[in-house]
């Protein structure tokens, strides 16, 4: 091989020799060129196949014949290209000729790189010497400037190649030139690189002139540190040599920064790939460099630093004092090349005379370091760059170190924090567990205890271990960046279906791809904290709580896409209730009710299961939103549940036994999934991952709060250690009440949790916000009434779960105090001390400002949350019993009488001579005060708003509870008592709240109402964080559409119902929707993606849904019902079968499906839509055939149902066969030809395509009604009393024809107003007349 190799690189050598280019064949093969390449080739798999071990002569030959070929072709190159100035004659011979010893220089350029970067200079005794290879190949005996040795003469070609020396041919330029050097700069570049690296050398400067350089020539800030102390004789000769040996590291850093800093990134990257080399496209310029510098900075930090070890050395955060200038330009440098090389990028400026250039390409390849030194050089870059704290270290870089380390081994401490944190144990995080725990009660802290003692006992048992070795230091730097680094956050994804064409679905499986990005994501954040755990103290508490955090957070993620069982509209006490009253059940005794609940809540759990499996890990470990992991999910519990099944199926398991219920819990599940019913099973899994989840959450917390007091450095510090376990309390007083929200429980299968559990969850929960703050009561710095607020929502939880208990008489005669009243006297009076206290901080500055339409709002929202709970005492006395409501209205008049808002010193307000009624209408007007003014002290504050309209919808009760629910909310109330509600007109209740919810609907928004998310602030309330979730922003959402839509429904507004139902239909899918969709999608399955075509019947109890799908439903319901309500009336128009008809198509079914219903079958509930279909058609009087199937008997029957119903749709069908598909195209064919118009006036040039006979039938029609009209003017009287500005309506009547305008008073108040309308021309002046004027406003015209 050495002979073969000597013999090729003369041959290659001696073929580029001056020639004359008139007898060049264009066609001329190039044997050098490809000799070359070949014996390239050849050496680099040997040298794989023998594991770098081939002889060092080798290698020494091979560079000899690069050395000679460069030398060579620096001294031919300049003829070459001067000799095309002669003559054009042969001139692409000559080109070609040219480009191919550029070719070949490129080529042993790259070659020559490669080779001087595997072999650098390196430390002997502290003196620097060159590489092996260079002393070998090159004698430094006769070096001089005129007689240059070998190795000058191949720094001066590469120097000519690079374009340095003042005299070259560069500077003359063309386009073969510029090609020529473009070809040329990062391979030249990189070898020039590689000789800096392998020739330095600190032995021979004392014979050359190059000692008498000073370092000050290059870095004045090190100049009075490198410079020599003549007071310290001692240290002279040590000074001496360590200067001799940083003079050349000084001057490589700088000539490589030089080169990195011209070097352009785009032109690196799109450097193409030599065949002779091993190394891919765009990574031989910053492999180089990295190689070199790398090593340079290791030799920096390990010759010049003060500790006694090596490693130590290599790991300081900064570089000695005397290097720290040039150490700053090398890690400079070594940022930008490791973003080239491997895609990442590292914080940092560039030390030069310009910028470090910005990297705006993301097209850079991402690779991984060639050998654990390489990864190592890197971590420690890394660990230099973010050694201040100021900022994290990027993941991908991280992570990119990781993958060139060795597979780590499972460890004994790993596997004792997986088998605690992961093992099946609900019962160490149930409420009573947390209560307990919260009250520093012993018995909680068993399993902790356990775990924390067998954790000290395995640390000092391996505390023998070399914590120095390298790899170790590596692992343990990177566990604890990834542990401490941000949670990974998923940007919105901004999906709008609105289409049925495929080419859509990408963006349904967007949202999807994103969560599942985020859960993987999470996935390394869960591994790197449990890293973080087995090579921290066992008293480390901080990475629990970014477990605990962790784990809500993907719980979070996977609730917000899951939707709620019974939907987001579950209002169902905003109005009075028409037709019987709505009253509570049956009052028993406390004892009795508290059986009752705990009863159910057995019956409840008896068919239910937290989640399947022993391990939780795999909870952990895979993605809900990915379908593929979540099979695999599947699939990896399957193997323990076949067991199971076979025991069951041989009656050797017994049906009592946790492992029966589970394997009949699986076996349903995985028949969903045989059955291709997606969206059930992916919803099982949703729901048992949440379950799992939070019992990882409770339980990280859990243990952190007991480490708190384990750990020495913190015991002793008694305010930061109360300080600690308050935000932990406090986290986990979240966490109970979180359980609560919506009344969703999840686990398989998901329902609505039972009071039993809402208690315990609200004992848990404020047990643990009163000992935070009770942790922190001594310190002036925090603050507590946010706490106070939530111990007053918890009791208030806990006070509706002791609603229906009885008024018990006492001995004396008395009623003994219900648990309702204790309770929710207690959160009365909690929300008063959080108002107190919220006062006092805002006289002192210290309160935060208030959100703008967001979930939080400081002082306010405790204000409002006082009145609203004085409200719902009012609301929940008035719907007791006749029997039982004195006694209720007088101990709610009890509870919200001392936090009366005005007028609180009047004597007269609980006079006992004013009857009940009377001092519960005062109470109700001075919460209608508060509320009131709550909205305008903040015009964004939409809570109030909500209650202040249900207030006036219930105020026909307050004014007389036996009469009130005959005409529910259109009661009017006398003006002598309504003149005291702040907001109530003149016009019955439901009016009057109309004009007050509509606030929240002004303007068209497409969150459909005006309530927003907002971000919160860096240490958000408890308050802000239950608010913080999609899944609360719809439920909210859904509450205030859902009493619009009553409002709406009361007073009739058929038109705003009718705009408000196509909002909401052509408004953007929610998650649960989409996540639905897209499971569908993902199996093969093209659903119906239009949002106007979706079915609107409820369908399998077990499955959740979003909140839009629930508001069509309620709002074409509510259009349904006025329907039916306008055909028992005396005044029905003629429509009435139309909007049935429409309201039917609405439901997007057929008639099979809702024969299958549950309603349709056993008469459980109505379907407005098919009730108001079959009284529309019974009520037409022209129709022949409804009166022959009117009978006097009821409409329970399913058969007669029937009957009316296909004969509806079938008359339907006759008389609107166009309505099916035109339901919802009219505003789109409108905006359509507003556009097709404007596009037409745009592109004048353009004659307009020829009409169709349709189009023609239509444009003379339209014609000839506007030839056939004519313009009349009309005079009105203006009705008294009417102030500048205010508005009325009219009605003009021309012929048999009618319509309604309304006007407005102008300047001036005039008695009378002229007006101009154009009427039908056959109409006769006589004929067309004006109506008196109405004062009242319809809000929906």
């Amino acid at each position: 091989l050495l002979s073969l190799m000597k013999v090729a690189m003369l041959f290659v050598t001696d073929w580029y020799r001056p020639r004359s280019f008139r007898n060049i064949s264009s066609t001329l093969p190039r044997p050098d060129y490809n000799i070359f390449v070949s014996l390239c080739s050849l050496k680099h798999k040997i040298s794989v196949f023998t594991k770098d071990s081939l002889p060092h002569d080798t290698h020494v030959a091979f560079f000899i014949g690069l050395c000679r070929i460069l030398v060579t072709q620096r001294k031919i190159l300049p003829e070459v290209l001067e000799s095309g100035n002669d003559s054009r004659y042969g001139r692409s011979a000559k080109q070609k000729e040219c480009l191919g010893r550029a070719e070949l220089v490129r080529a042993v350029s790259s070659e020559l790189a490669l080779l001087l970067s595997g072999n650098l200079s390196k430390i002997d005794n502290g003196s620097l010497i060159a590489s092996d290879l260079i002393v070998r190949t090159f004698s430094p005996s006769g070096c001089s400037e005129e007689n240059p040795s070998k190795l000058l003469a191949l720094i001066e070609a590469l120097l000519f190649f690079h374009g340095l020396i003042p005299d070259n041919v560069m500077e003359v330029g063309n386009t073969l030139e510029r090609l020529f050097w473009e070809t040329l700069f990062v391979p030249v570049s990189s070898a020039i690189v590689g000789i800096c690296g392998s020739a330095i050398s600190s032995c021979s400067l004392e014979s050359t002139n190059a000692s008498k350089l000073s370092l000050c020539d290059f870095f004045d800030s090190d100049a009075s540190a490198n410079e020599e102390e003549k007071n310290e004789e001692d240290s002279k000769i040590e000074r001496r040599q360590q200067k001799r040996l940083l003079r050349p590291l000084c001057q490589s850093i700088q000539c490589i920064s030089l080169l990195v800093e011209n070097a352009d990134d785009k032109l690196v990257a799109r450097c193409p790939a030599v065949k002779a080399c091993n190394v891919s496209a765009g990574n031989l310029f910053p492999l180089v460099v990295t190689r070199v510098l790398s090593s340079q900075t290791d030799i920096l930090l390990s010759e010049f630093g003060t500790f006694s070890s090596r490693v130590e050395n290599l790991w300081q955060e900064y570089y000695p004092y005397r290097t720290r200038s040039i150490g700053a330009i090398a890690d400079s440098a070594l940022h930008k090349v490791y973003k080239l090389l491997y895609g990442i990028t590292i914080q940092g400026h560039w030390v030069g005379p310009e910028k470090d250039k910005s990297y705006d390409d993301k097209s850079w390849p991402s690779n991984q370091p060639e050998s654990t030194k390489a990864a190592a050089q890197l971590y420690r870059c890394i660990h230099r760059a973010y050694s201040t704290g100021r900022k994290s270290a990027p993941q991908a870089a991280l992570e990119c170190v990781l993958l060139a380390l060795p597979k780590a081994e499972s460890s004994k401490r790993r596997q004792l924090v997986e088998d605690f944190l992961f093992k099946k144990d609900e019962e160490s995080v149930s409420p009573e567990s947390i209560m307990r725990l919260a009250k520093d009660d012993e018995r909680w802290k068993a399993p902790f205890e356990t775990f924390y003692n067998s954790t000290v006992q395995l640390c000092n048992r391996n505390l023998n271990e070399d914590p120095k070795d390298e790899i170790y230091l590596i692992r343990r730097g990177i566990a604890r960046q990834l542990a401490l680094s941000p949670l990974p956050t998923m940007s919105q994804v901004d999906v709008d279906i609105k289409s049925t064409k495929v080419e859509n679905l990408h963006k349904i499986t967007e949202e999807r791809s994103q969560a599942a990005f985020q859960e993987k994501e999470l996935t390394k954040k869960f591994w790197a904290i449990i890293d973080h755990l087995c090579y921290s103290e066992p008293a480390c508490f901080q990475d629990w709580l970014s477990f605990a955090e962790c784990a809500t957070l993907k719980a979070e993620l996977i609730a917000d896409r899951l939707g709620l069982s019974f939907g987001f509209l579950k209002s169902r006490d905003f109005s009075i209730p028409t037709g019987r009253r709505r009253q509570k059940g049956k009052l028993v005794q406390l004892n009795e009710l508290v059986d009752a609940q705990e009863r159910r809540y057995r019956q409840h759990k008896a068919d239910w299961i937290p989640f399947i499996g022993e391990n939780l890990s795999l909870y952990v470990a895979h993605q809900w939103s990915c379908v593929k992991s979540l099979e695999k999910c599947a699939e990896d519990v399957s193997y323990r549940y076949c067991e199971f099944a076979k025991q069951i199926v041989e009656k050797r398991l017994d049906n009592e036994c946790p492992e029966y219920f589970e394997t009949h819990a699986w076996n349903s599940i995985q028949t969903m999934h045989k059955e291709k019913d997606y969206v059930g099973w992916q919803q099982a899994w949703g729901g048992m991952f949440i379950e799992a989840l939070r019992v990882i959450a409770l339980k990280s917390s859990a243990m952190a709060f007991y480490l708190l007091d384990k750990n020495e450095k913190i015991a002793s510090l008694d305010t930061e250690k109360a300080l600690l376990q308050s935000e932990v309390l406090e986290s986990l007083g979240v966490a109970m009440y979180s359980a609560l929200r919506g009344s969703q429980g999840y686990g398989y299968p998901m329902r609505v949790i039972c009071d039993f559990q809402k208690r315990k969850f609200a004992e848990a929960s404020h047990v643990c916000f009163l000992s935070a703050a009770k942790k922190v009561e001594h310190d002036d710095d925090q603050v507590t009434y946010d706490l106070f607020l939530m111990t007053g929502k918890c009791y208030e939880k806990v006070a509706k779960t002791y609603a229906l208990e009885s008024f018990m008489g006492s001995k004396d005669g008395n009623c003994t105090r219900r648990a309702y009243n204790r309770n929710m006297e207690i959160a009365l009076q909690y929300y008063h001390r959080s108002l107190k206290e919220a006062d006092l901080l805002e006289k002192e500055g210290a309160l935060p400002e208030a959100q703008a339409g967001g979930s939080s709002h400081g002082k306010l929202e405790v204000l409002y949350r006082l009145h609203a709970t004085r409200l719902k005492c009012l609301l929940s006395a008035v719907q007791h019993r006749e029997i039982d409501r004195e006694k209720a209205q007088l101990e709610a008049l009890q509870l919200t009488k001392p936090y009366w808002y005005v007028d609180s010193d009047s004597p007269d307000i609980f006079d006992e001579r004013i009857d009940i009624n009377a001092m519960q209408w005062k109470t109700l007007a001075d919460i209608v005060m508060a509320l009131a003014q709550c909205r305008l002290d903040q015009h964004f504050f939409h809570r109030s708003v909500y209650r202040h309209a249900q207030a006036l919808m219930w105020a026909p009760v307050f004014h007389d509870p036996l009469t009130g629910y005959v005409k529910g909310s259109l009661c009017e109330i006398p003006a002598s008592k309504s003149h005291l509600l702040r907001g109530h007109s003149s016009t019955d209740c439901a009016h009057s709240a109309e004009v007050i919810m509509s606030s929240l609907f002004d303007k068209k928004r497409h969150q459909l109402v005006s309530v927003w998310i907002t971000s919160g602030s860096s240490s958000p309330s408890p308050f802000e964080v239950i608010n913080s979730s999609i899944r609360k922003f719809d439920m909210l959402r859904g509450k205030y559409l859902q009493a619009y839509t009553e409002i709406l429904k009361l007073c009739q507004r058929t038109n705003t119902l009718e705009a408000l139902f196509n909002t909401v239909a052509n408004s953007k899918k929610d998650l649960p929707s989409l996540f639905q969709l897209s499971v569908i999608t993902s199996k093969g399955v093209t659903p119906e993606l239009s949002p106007l075509k979706e079915c609107l019947l409820k369908g399998n109890l077990l499955q959740t849904g979003g909140l839009l799908k629930d508001l069509k439903r309620d709002l074409n319901r509510a259009l349904a019902s006025i329907i039916i309500k306008e055909c028992h009336s005396e005044e029905n128009n003629g429509n009435l079968l139309k909007r049935a008809y429409a309201c039917y198509l609405r439901l997007n079914t057929t008639l099979e499906n809702i024969m299958k219903t549950r309603s349709w079958k056993y008469n459980t509930e109505t379907l407005p839509e098919v009730e108001a279909l079959c009284q529309a058609y019974l009520v037409r009087p022209d129709n022949k055939k409804s009166q022959e199937l009117k009978q006097p008997s009821n409409w329970s029957g399913e058969s007669k149902k029937a009957i009316f119903l296909r004969a509806a749709l079938e008359e339907c069908e006759k008389l609107f066969p166009t309505l099916k598909n035109t339901l919802y195209k009219r505003n789109k064919a409108k905006r359509l030809a507003f556009n097709k118009a404007d596009d037409n006036e745009d592109s004048s040039s353009a004659p307009p395509p020829p009409p169709t006979t349709s189009e023609s039938k239509k444009r003379s029609s339209s014609a000839a009604s506007a030839e056939s009209s004519s313009v009349q003017q009309f005079m009105v009287d203006v009705p008294p009393g009417l102030e500048e500005g205010e508005k009325f309506e009219t009605t003009v009547k021309f012929g048999s024809q009618m319509k309604t305008l309304r006007l407005t008073v102008p300047v001036g108040r005039p008695s009378k107003l002229k007006f101009s309308l154009k009427v039908p021309s056959n109409a006769d002046d006589d004929d067309a007349t004006t109506q008196p004027p109405n004062k009242r406003q319809r809000e929906d015209e």
